[in-house]
């Protein structure tokens, strides 16, 4: 049973929150493991290249031996984490965080960053509620039903 979220994110975001960004660390990092500096990196990039702004809602997920690193790493907006065990675990927290959303479009842009297929659950159900769409990549492929949708490509990330 999915239990809706809508009061829970109206409670949570600022009176201008226009934006969600759901997250997924390590397609966007390319690893399984990395390090705060990397994710300090990679927010500074992200804000940058998507024109991010410091009161969208910020969803962010990655497996639990990355915690600390996402945790100290990174300090922007109204940040929420999730560390799932197991495989393709960040994705379904996300997707699960998604399909939760009972009115996503309340929001002006919904944020896909990763290029995992799973996550075009995310980009399949906003576009066919007429929620504009843009995928974020970085050092993770792009999964071809991610294609067709506003893309930003994240800097060379170490």
């Amino acid at each position: 049973m999915v239990r809706p979220v809508d009061e829970l994110l109206k409670a949570i975001a600022l009176p201008n929150t226009k934006n969600i960004h759901f997250l997924d660390m390590e397609n966007l990092l390319g690893t399984g493991l990395f390090f705060s500096w990397q994710v300090s990196q990679l927010q500074s990039d992200y804000v940058a290249k998507v024109g991010a702004r410091e009161e969208d809602l910020y969803f962010i997920a990655a497996g639990p031996q990355n915690r600390d690193a996402v945790v100290t790493g990174w300090q922007w907006g109204s940040s929420f984490f999730q560390f799932p065990k197991g495989k393709d675990g960040a994705d379904l927290a996300l997707v699960g965080l998604f399909h939760a959303i009972q009115e996503p479009e309340l929001y002006s842009n919904i944020y896909v960053a990763s290029g995992d297929y799973l996550l075009s659950e995310i980009t399949q159900a906003a576009h066919s509620r007429r929620v504009p769409v843009t995928v974020v990549t970085g050092k993770g492929g792009l999964s071809k039903y991610l294609k067709g949708y506003t893309t930003v490509q994240l800097g060379d990330l170490q």
